[in-house]
């Protein structure tokens, strides 16, 4: 008891002193940067040092400490700077108290808004927008129920413990700062250090601007100016939305009357972006693994057109590139996606031209589920898919991996021998992937033989670590801290296209095509100008689809690498494949248009 004093008062007298009044107000700006350097989804140095070999000598050096891409909390918030310098002066005004707490509200307020920005950020790799991401919440209130009784709820627990103690260290270091100016005010040194750092900010505000991310000194506010600007437009867009006319050409596509129905397997890859060819990590094992998935298709009779597509979003909301995709309309926004499928019935999309040609349609998405809150009714009845194979159709019971429990080697594999195998009908399948959906971590094993999966996947957890040690690794803070990224990613995705490339040799009947194509790139790094762009393979042996392929941009083989033609756009695809359908399977005189940005959004009642 008597050690416990001794420290307790040792503390105290610690607190009280000039050094520590220094620590806590550099410990409250580092607060504010702790959420983006934490949160980044790429490889983070927390001690960068600078490259004494930079192409520009010194220069280099010396501009590494102005501005570096590198997420770190060696930086200055100028809102928490300006929190400061207020509550140097309003000490002695008459209502200290009120203006004290008044600021501490704002300081929680950018500490918030800072956690927010920077998950949103991480989960679907773009800036947010308060409009949609408010649609979002009541998703997430019912995931927390749904995960309550699991073990992902002892993490969660984890998190609002560790978010209670921050938000507590925030109280106590502002009320060290706010004695400390009462104290120190008065000191040559406390004034001439503010006069310097305020100097230093404003310097570096009109070289680099408000908006740069990399810089030492960072603005939230403008960011928060973003965003509200961007909800009240997306507010906007959804009015026009509503009023706009709707265009009657995907209604125009049910008198087309396909001669030959050759199955269609649409495979839409998680993450599966341009990053592959641009990063000269991932660029060589990529394509030495797409030059050996093309020998081995042409080998056996197969040939194949690639070019680039353009998804609507840029790193997360799979949903709204899927729905892009198969109505032919931009829909990058989640207030629309729910407005539009919830009260829009008989759209013309692609599931409904097929359905109408005479094909039994697929949708299998081993990611959908109902649970507390959440059903498929409304998804289902705009889709209109003849049969749903979800989560609980592929009789998975063996161990999770990943961001889902069932392996994408076994959900196509099961789907197809136990739903397509026998349809006499011809098949459209759509399979939108999960083994390489983020956070890259825990990658099921690829098996000759599908069947052998759950064996071998007890066999490997039980070989290579415990349950403590699966814990930690699919653990939040493992992902982020230990900076998962690239090498993880590009093992996925090897993953994924074995996978595309065996079920095309073992499973795919000879009269069919098959379409891959990207959701999105990967939520991993952070870039003022972002790539949409996903690769987009077709594949047939069937030569003149192929070949109408080639004056839309398309090359042949599946090698993307320095690639320079146009790309299409998701909205665009839609269109496309109708109108090479029509030339390759009917005999129409009249060819349905190429569209290369889709058709207006429009909602129909």
């Amino acid at each position: 008891m008597d050690t416990f004093r001794k420290i307790t008062s040792w503390f105290q007298r610690v607190s009280r002193t000039y050094s520590f009044f220094w620590f806590a107000l550099i410990m409250l700006n580092i607060l504010l940067f702790i959420p983006q350097t934490i949160f980044h989804p790429g490889k983070v140095h927390y001690f960068p040092l600078p490259s004494l070999h930079g192409p520009r000598g010194w220069f280099d050096t010396f501009l590494f400490f102005l501005r570096r891409e590198n997420q770190d909390f060696f930086r200055i918030i100028a809102e928490y700077l300006l929190i400061t310098t207020s509550l140097f002066f309003v000490i002695k005004l008459k209502y200290p108290k009120l203006l004290r707490r008044i600021l501490l509200a704002l300081y929680l307020f950018f500490f918030i808004y800072q956690c927010y920005d920077s998950i949103m950020v991480l989960i679907f790799g773009e800036s947010p927008i308060l409009y949609n991401d408010l649609s979002l919440l009541k998703g997430a209130f019912y995931l927390i129920i749904d995960i309550i009784f699991t073990s992902r709820f002892i993490m969660l627990i984890g998190v609002a413990l560790l978010l209670l103690f921050t938000v507590s260290i925030i109280f106590y270091f502002f009320s060290i700062v706010e004695k400390g100016l009462e104290k120190w005010q008065s000191k040559r040194s406390m004034f001439y250090a503010g006069a310097g750092i305020w100097g230093f900010v404003l310097i570096m505000t009109m070289w680099f601007g408000f908006r740069d991310f990399r810089a030492v000194v960072q603005w939230i506010t403008p960011k928060i100016i973003k965003n509200i600007k961007h909800s009240f437009a997306l507010k906007n867009l959804l009015q026009e939305v509503e009023r706009n006319p709707v265009d009657s050409t995907y209604f125009a596509y049910q008198h087309i009357q396909l001669q030959q129905k050759p199955n269609i397997f649409l495979i839409m890859l998680e993450s599966y972006g341009k990053i592959l060819v641009e990063r000269d990590e991932l660029k060589s094992d990529y394509l030495s693994l797409l030059s050996q998935m093309e020998d081995s298709l042409q080998q056996n009779g197969w040939k194949m057109v690639s070019n680039f597509s353009q998804a609507p979003i840029f790193g997360g909301r799979s949903w709204l590139s899927m729905g892009t995709l198969l109505t032919g309309t931009l829909i990058k926004d989640e207030v629309i996606y729910s407005y539009f499928i919830n009260r829009t019935n008989n759209y013309p999309h692609l599931v409904h031209f097929f359905n109408l040609q005479g094909y039994h349609t697929y949708a299998l998405q081993p990611l959908n589920r109902s649970r507390p809150g959440y059903t498929l009714t409304s998804y289902e009845k705009f889709y209109q898919y003849k049969t749903y194979l979800n989560f609980a159709e592929l009789n998975f019971d063996g161990p999770a991996f990943g961001f889902r429990n069932i392996p994408d080697q076994y959900s196509l594999n099961y789907a197809y021998e136990t739903y397509l195998q026998n349809n006499t009908s011809p098949i459209f399948l759509f399979f939108l992937t999960v083994s390489s959906h983020s956070p890259w971590i825990d990658l099921p094993p690829y098996v000759e033989d599908w069947h052998l999966i759950k064996e071998k996947s007890e066999q490997r957890l039980s070989k290579e670590y415990g349950d403590t040690e699966k814990k930690i690794k699919e653990s939040v803070l493992y992902h982020f801290s230990s900076g998962t990224g690239l090498n993880e990613y590009l093992q996925h995705m090897i993953y994924e296209l074995h996978m595309v490339q065996d079920f095309i040799l073992k499973q795919v009947p000879p009269n069919s095509m098959v379409i891959v194509i990207g959701d999105h790139q990967p939520p991993i790094t952070l870039d003022p100008n972002p790539s949409f762009e996903t690769p987009l393979h077709i594949i047939s042996k069937d030569e003149k689809f192929i070949s109408s392929f080639e004056k839309f941009g398309f090359k042949r083989g599946l090698n993307l690498d320095q690639w320079k033609e146009k790309s299409i756009k998701h909205e665009g695809f839609y269109s496309l494949l109708i109108h090479n359908l029509t030339k390759t399977y009917s005999q129409l005189d009249s060819l349905p248009p190429y569209l290369e940005n889709g058709i207006p959004l429009s909602i129909t009642q």
